[in-house]
């Protein structure tokens, strides 16, 4: 037998958004009989809790300097960024010096700008290779260009991000590899839900979205769909499950979603849950969800309600329409049209045959194409190449590295604060 691949993952954040809940759903099913895995991770905060569970993983709690999404691009923000500067800079050194003396064979890092410039200073000064794993549309700075360029291997999570990062930076772009997000299909459909917590009839057909509440996410969209259908659909609920605590640009966005269900008049039949760490039940009280936002990476939230048999009406935006097929196993609409959206939510309410073919084919494709063992085999496949020195590919990523015998722990986009990717 082969000796296992060491590998060091970084994870500055302090909140457990989409980002996190992909790599905590890789390395939970990554195969521990081929992989001695080591993380390095901020200390305190919900990703800490959550990578504590992970089996056979050696934890490496750091000092990134990484600061609360509620400081964003302020003065003050600013002013935190460069007295961190020499904690970020010390960590750096203490993760090189780590990953020589552990014979650690590559890093691996997120888009997050606090990791990527960790990352790039320990794969410098250790002369090991990086993985680039972009969850995102690209930033173009500086560091950014330097670390792509330095990154052996380039990884995204749909084929409309890795447009925008040759729209944006060039041909070189060609060589990133797309690897879709993976989810556990392993869940059943019945269950606790909501609807007696929330008031909500047993009859009534609830319409659910499940993201973290911000502008560019389109719940105003969505609230204002709703009242689009309303009076036509006396019988439809909307819940809306996730906060605005996790960046700095949708600071008090909630309160502005409340006061626009009143304004509108469907506040009756609204019900905003904020964090809930119980999606399985959120997505039970749903019969139909929604992601109606401007642009998504790729959209978790939209394939995580589609194992549980849930159509999605999702926009025509980023990576959703590489989930949904329109007609098949979910409804595209335009982003930022409600009157749209409204009409297709309407026709989801009333014909419930079509609802329900919706659904079967929700779970029939998020089973064959979003499967997490899928997700983490592809990205296994790349890391036993750059770890072999040959050139990465995902040729054959269905036959190694990922273990399917390995839970991952159980997260899900709220528990994240609903960060959406």
């Amino acid at each position: 037998m082969s000796a296992r691949r060491k590998i060091l993952c970084l994870d500055t954040n302090l909140e457990v958004g989409g980002v996190v809940t992909v790599l905590l759903g890789f390395l939970g099913r990554l195969d521990r009989a081929h992989f001695d895995v080591h993380v390095a991770h901020e200390v305190g905060g919900v990703p800490a809790e959550q990578l504590a569970k992970l089996d056979s993983t050696t934890l490496i709690p750091c000092r990134f300097g990484t600061k609360s999404g509620r400081a964003g691009a302020s003065l003050r923000g600013r002013l935190l960024d460069a007295l961190s500067l020499p904690l970020a800079l010390f960590t750096i050194l203490k993760l090189a010096v780590y990953v020589r003396l552990r014979g650690v064979e590559l890093i691996h890092t997120s888009d997050k700008i606090r990791s990527v410039f960790v990352a790039l200073g320990v794969s410098l000064l250790s002369g090991r290779p990086l993985v680039y794993h972009v969850h995102c549309v690209c930033v173009d700075n500086k560091l950014n260009r330097f670390a792509l360029k330095r990154a052996t291997a380039i990884l995204a999570n749909s084929h409309a991000m890795k447009a925008d990062f040759i729209a944006k930076l060039g041909s070189d772009m060609e060589r990133i590899q797309v690897v879709h997000n993976g989810v556990d299909t392993r869940v059943s459909a019945s269950g606790p839900d909501l609807r007696a917590e929330c008031e909500i009839p047993r009859n009534a057909v609830v319409i659910g979205a499940a993201s973290r509440l911000a502008p560019n996410k389109g719940q105003a969209d969505l609230l204002r769909a709703f009242a689009h259908i309303a009076e036509r659909a006396p019988g439809a609920w909307l819940i809306l499950a996730g906060d605005d605590s996790i960046e700095d640009g949708n600071a008090n966005h909630r309160a502005e979603l409340e006061a626009l269900a009143r304004e509108l008049g469907i506040d009756q039949r609204t019900r905003f849950l904020g964090f809930r760490s119980d999606m399985d039940a959120v997505y039970r009280t749903t019969d139909i969800v929604v992601d109606a936002a401007w642009e998504e990476p790729f959209g978790m939230v939209v394939v995580e309600p589609m194992v549980y048999g849930r159509p999605v009406v999702g926009t025509n935006a980023g990576g959703i329409p590489e989930i949904i097929d329109d007609g098949s196993n979910g409804v595209l609409v335009p982003p930022r049209d409600p009157e749209a959206l409204g009409d297709a939510l309407l026709r989801l309410v009333v014909d419930t045959g079509w609802r329900a073919a919706l659904g079967r084919g929700a779970r029939e494709s998020v089973v064959q194409r979003f499967e997490l063992d899928v997700h983490t085999a592809q990205v296994a496949a790349v890391f036993e190449h750059v770890a072999n020195g040959d050139a990465p590919t995902l040729s054959g990523a269905r036959s190694g590295g990922a273990s399917k015998n390995t839970a991952a722990p159980a997260v899900s986009p709220n528990e994240s604060r609903g960060a959406a990717r």
